[in-house]
């Protein structure tokens, strides 16, 4: 019953906005908005480390920092335009969807330790499902593997937050996406095959 509060509560705070990838896209389309989300989700975690000072918080804004100079560096070497203005401004958004997604999930965030991990672990599902859109527009092998690798980043993410949700004694169930996907292809994933 206290995980179907807080998603509720989480919800209940606008309309959840779509961070998934155009229908038809190109990595010149998608790696900008990849790299607006990840910014967003380190700001947000950022946020909640200085609000709880919880590790976990920490170690999740340096491992999108990380996943930033990945992007960038990428950008650089398909010779995308690459804005940096919006990655030194914690908090602010140009495009008017993720600013209300960042105000949303940091005023629930700052509510309850319980509501900002939640409110991280809805970012990871945002970026996993755009990750998996994006993945069907290209056939670049170079671009695969960063999705790839960025997807397998956000999953390692989402599975940290659930298991720090397991000490408070919540069950983590998805927000963004099927609860189908999230057991296989999230929680099952790390699971030894035979």
């Amino acid at each position: 019953m206290k995980n179907i509060l807080v998603a509720l509560l989480l919800l209940a705070g606008g309309a959840v906005f779509s961070l998934r990838a155009q229908i038809e896209s190109s990595p010149a389309d998608d790696l900008p908005n990849l790299l607006a989300q990840v910014d967003l989700t380190k700001d947000v975690n950022t946020t909640f480390y200085e609000v709880w000072q919880v590790p976990i918080f920490e170690e999740l804004a340096n491992t999108e920092s990380r996943v930033i100079t990945i992007l960038t560096g990428t950008m650089k070497v398909m010779k995308l335009p690459v804005e940096t203005t919006f990655l030194h401004q914690i908090g602010t958004y140009n495009h008017r969807g993720l600013q209300k997604l960042n105000d949303r999930l940091v005023l629930a965030g700052s509510n309850a330790k319980a509501e900002a991990l939640v409110a991280s672990a809805e970012l990871e599902e945002h970026q996993i499902l755009f990750l998996e859109n994006a993945l069907e527009n290209t056939e670049d092998l170079d671009v695969i593997l960063l999705y790839d690798r960025i997807r397998s980043i956000s999953k390692d993410n989402l599975r940290d937050i659930v298991a720090e949700l397991q000490k408070e004694g919540i069950t983590y169930r998805p927000i963004v996406m099927s609860d189908k996907y999230f057991d296989m292809q999230v929680i099952l994933e790390t699971a030894p095959v035979f």
